[in-house]
């Protein structure tokens, strides 16, 4: 039994069968003017063996659930695993907790992956990376061998999961236990590295860092034999030191890499605090290569993301490009509609390399629409820009005037969050991914900016979420800051401003992201060709890198975006 509204999620409940007849009652009410299916997988069989349905989910029957009832039960957890104060705990017992009914497996994945947490002591161990039981009644955290010694902490905040009605948890739930001390005996691993493994456009004032899953004894680290640094093959000069309580390992250069280069780190013959040895690692990336001052601008992103139907009829459009432009040159510019007549717009600069346009009355509703931007204007530098275009739908709706709202995650006020640990936002419509820069988003540690990188997350073609990597890891032991200020949507967002504490140490596990994100570095649907010439078709074309584009990456330390 499933639930096609919810994900396709299984709904719990109990089977009887009397002779030919099963019947099965569920667990809690079925959701309100929901459909449900049942299907058949390798089974039912007869007394004589005989197998009804030899394969998976054939469809028996389906029916929609009446919308004058809706379940209002409050969801509630009722068990845990391991046990809430449980000592010795093994290593490899899997962390698990049980709901009173079905819960909606969206209200956990992607940008909800906050609403379950597990912690190891004050670091973040798992978010997002969680299974289900079949009835979808239980989650199971997918962290891996949990870390000898350590008191684990279970958090399920009001308000996040829900069931398949919507119904959540009235009050914050915790849960804690103390697993097993580590063995005495047994090899410690690099579990992560920042840069990335054949990371590529890496600034060149990054450190490199190593996430390793045992504290590491500093006294085994040797800048000359345990670790080495090689830029296009040639011994760099650098300091490697023990931080994080032992877990990270991070290589200092003298001073900055060169642009364009291959840099690459060795790691070998360090060990634990017990005396075990950390297996070797090694890993490759390169350098950015030093900007082209003659270059053209070229087109990097639009707003309506490319090939949304989800635009309402009062759009802006904005169209970013590599490098800043020429204001003086917009006179230049063409906005030609290949599907349908063009409409009366003004061109202005929004930003130094995002060139808006704005129609000058409201798009027709339940439209497709191909934008390009054609004619002749320059960057700042003199060189001509590269044609640009987009294509989206209109809604039926017509113009949007409410105003948008975004969730942050790590939530606001959150004291164990990893030194490796990303930064999320979800904004509740579709945003501009143009407007994301330094005067609309902060991410900041004692008032000082931190250095990193965004993406962007895309449902279908419209983009709901941002992702902040911070170049190195958070400061330790410190509180950083999030501060957001009208951008991104159709409508202004109000400014969500938090704040979160890292502990001494990172993540036990590498850092990562829930699978939505991902996949969110997929291309969107390629666009459609237009009646348009060749040159204009190979510009448009461009737009399938738009999500590379969004994770450019920070230089100095007051500048978030470029």
């Amino acid at each position: 039994m499933y639930d096609s509204n919810d994900s396709n999620a299984s709904i719990a409940g109990t089977y009887t069968v009397s002779g030919a007849q099963v019947t099965f009652t569920p667990t809690s009410p079925y959701p309100a003017g929901a459909q449900i299916y049942v299907a058949a997988c390798n089974g039912p069989t007869d007394v004589l063996g005989d197998v009804y349905y030899s394969y998976c989910y054939q469809q028996v029957i389906y029916f929609t659930v009446s919308t004058a009832t809706t379940d209002t039960t409050p969801l509630t957890v009722v068990s845990v695993n391991p046990a809430a104060g449980a000592t010795g705990v093994r290593l490899d017992l899997p962390v698990a907790v049980t709901f009173n009914k079905s819960i909606n497996p969206s209200s956990v994945y992607g940008y909800n992956a906050y609403n379950a947490l597990l912690y190891a002591g004050q670091s973040l161990r798992d978010n997002g990376s969680v299974s289900f039981s079949a009835d979808y009644r239980t989650i199971y955290f997918n962290g891996g061998a949990l870390s000898g010694g350590t008191v684990y902490t279970i958090e399920l905040p009001a308000g996040g999961v829900t069931d398949l009605s919507g119904n959540s948890l009235a009050s914050l739930f915790t849960s804690t236990f103390t697993t097993a001390n580590d063995p005495a005996t047994g090899d410690g691993s690099v579990t992560g590295v920042e840069p990335g493994y054949n990371a590529s456009g890496v600034p060149t004032d990054t450190l490199i860092t190593a996430f390793v899953n045992r504290p590491v004894d500093p006294s085994t680290l040797s800048s000359s034999t345990s670790s080495a640094v090689t830029v296009n093959g040639q011994l760099y000069p650098g300091n490697a030191q023990v931080i994080g309580g032992g877990y990270e390992v991070q290589y200092t250069p003298t001073v900055p890499f060169p642009a364009g280069a291959v840099v690459q780190w060795f790691l070998s013959g360090v060990s634990d605090t017990s005396g075990n040895p950390i297996n070797s690692a090694s890993g490759t990336f390169t350098t950015a290569a030093t900007p082209n001052a003659t270059a053209a601008p070229q087109f990097v992103n639009s707003s309506p993301a490319n090939g949304s139907s989800n635009v309402p009829v009062n759009t802006e459009l904005d169209f970013q490009y590599t490098l800043p432009i020429d204001a003086s040159t917009l006179g230049g510019v063409s906005v030609v509609n290949y599907y349908g007549s063009s409409p009366g717009v003004s061109v202005t600069l929004a930003s130094p390399n995002v060139v808006r346009v704005t129609p000058t009355s409201a798009l027709a509703p339940s439209t497709t629409y191909y934008i390009c931007l054609t004619g002749s204007f320059n960057g700042t530098n003199g060189v001509a820009a590269q044609n640009s275009c987009t294509y989206f739908t209109t809604t039926a709706s017509g113009s949007d005037t409410t105003p948008g709202t975004v969730k942050v995650g790590p939530p606001n006020g959150s004291v164990s969050v990893g030194t490796n640990a990303y930064i999320r936002l979800q904004f509740s419509k579709p945003f501009d991914t143009t407007t994301a820069n330094a005067s609309t988003i902060a991410v900041t540690s004692g008032g000082v900016a931190i250095p990193g990188s965004f993406s962007f997350n895309n449902t279908s073609s419209d983009y709901t979420g941002a992702s902040f990597s911070p170049l190195n890891p958070l400061p330790a032991s410190s509180q950083s800051r999030l501060l957001s200020t009208e951008s991104s949507t159709t409508q202004a967002t109000p400014s969500p401003s938090t704040r979160r504490s890292s502990p001494p140490h990172p993540a036990p596990t590498s850092p990562r992201l829930p699978s939505p994100w991902i996949s969110g570095t997929e291309r969107p649907a390629s666009r459609p060709t237009p009646p348009s010439p060749a040159s204009t078709q190979s510009r448009s074309t461009q737009a399938a890198s738009r999500l590379r584009e969004s994770t450019s990456t920070m230089r100095q330390p007051t500048q978030l975006c470029p």
